[in-house]
């Protein structure tokens, strides 16, 4: 496989970018000096690419792997590239589910659980479609005021601000504050049904635990 210099001085000045360091702060951190990276950073004949247990300390600090520095996947694990192409999720997202995965299973701590539930529910897809109609709203209103423009120029009688002009923009603001207002209570209902369909899990969970040590328990003592 073929590396490109340009690529790995862009992921290079990306990354010390990311982490707001100055060249000075990676160089004193590379034990190198500023225009050593000035070089590495340098995306032209006159660059150079870093010497490899240079690249691999690099990678310590920037937390990345040394195929990202290389430039063979977008997201700083293969593994988050992978799952970036299946689900079309941003690295940020990725990061802070892996995050969640690892963390204890503790019943105030389950937040890894509970978007496992929210991405299996039907009604979080309709909470999503809300979220999406919601942020549109702006959108879909200009439409209505589009619609309006036909209004024709004898109903100017101010002769200053014409009213189709007004009524349009009227028009918009009332579509997009109803729109609005509607997705708003949709999105009340939906994430009330949520939360009792989460509790209600979570009671059920608790019961079969409950019900697993005892029977443990049963079996110790006799």
């Amino acid at each position: 496989m073929q590396y490109s210099q340009k690529k790995i001085a862009g992921r290079v000045e990306h990354e010390r970018n990311r982490l707001g360091w100055s060249k000075g702060k990676l160089a004193d951190e590379l034990n190198a000096n500023r225009n050593t990276i000035t070089v590495w950073e340098r995306q032209d004949k006159n660059g150079r690419v870093p010497p490899l247990d240079t690249m691999l300390k690099m990678c310590g600090l920037f937390n990345c792997e040394l195929t990202y520095l290389l430039g063979e996947h977008e997201c700083r694990t293969r593994a988050a590239t992978d799952v970036q192409a299946i689900t079309g999720l941003s690295e940020t997202s990725i990061v802070s589910l892996s995050v969640l995965a690892k963390k204890p299973f503790v019943i105030t701590q389950n937040e890894h659980l509970i978007v496992d539930f929210l991405l299996c529910n039907e009604k979080f897809h309709s909470l999503l479609a809300q979220l999406d109609k919601y942020g549109l709203s702006d959108h879909r209103a200009e439409k209505a005021e589009a619609a309006l423009s036909y209004l024709p120029d004898w109903l100017n009688k101010s002769g200053d601000i014409h009213p189709a002009a007004f009524v349009n923009g009227y028009a918009r603001d009332i579509a997009a504050d109803i729109t609005r207002d509607a997705c708003l209570l949709k999105m009340s209902a939906l994430i009330k049904d949520i939360a009792v369909q989460w509790a209600e899990k979570v009671n059920d969970d608790i019961k079969k635990m409950e019900v697993l040590n005892n029977g443990e328990h049963n079996e110790k003592d006799t």
